[in-house]
């Protein structure tokens, strides 16, 4: 299972890297890979690398590579995964939200995050992630 956080702040980062680990104990999967990025450009490099991903967490920040352009290349690249990418966007960037919308993004978690809202939103990815495993 290969994991992304595309977080700058790296408490958040660190914060998303224990509430997935958590998430992901409960289900003794022994081989996954959390690879977290302060930036789209290498969160997108770390993906290609990989060939693939079973889940991203994204944050909307700025960079040479914006996540906007980064979610389209990956969808356009991995149109199956729509609904294995979260977009984590701050309440002073709901503005950009129905940008990400058009892009084809469906999940979105708002900061500060709620981490049992979180888990009731990540939780059913991982189960699907095990189940086809």
């Amino acid at each position: 299972m290969n994991i992304f956080i595309n977080e700058e702040s790296e408490t958040i980062s660190y914060l998303l890297q224990e509430i997935v680990y958590e998430c992901i104990e409960e289900y003794n999967i022994e081989t996954f890979n959390i690879d977290a990025h302060n930036n789209a450009e290498d969160t997108l490099d770390a993906i290609r690398e990989c060939g693939d991903f079973d889940l991203l967490f994204t944050a909307i920040h700025n960079g040479n590579l914006d996540e906007a352009t980064m979610l389209e290349l990956l969808l356009r690249e991995h149109p199956k995964k729509i609904s294995k990418i979260f977009v984590i966007i701050r309440v002073d960037q709901m503005h950009l939200m129905q940008e990400f919308k058009s892009l084809g993004a469906k999940r979105f978690i708002k900061k500060p995050i709620n981490i049992e809202n979180f888990k009731h939103h990540v939780i059913p990815e991982i189960r699907k992630i095990v189940r086809s495993m």
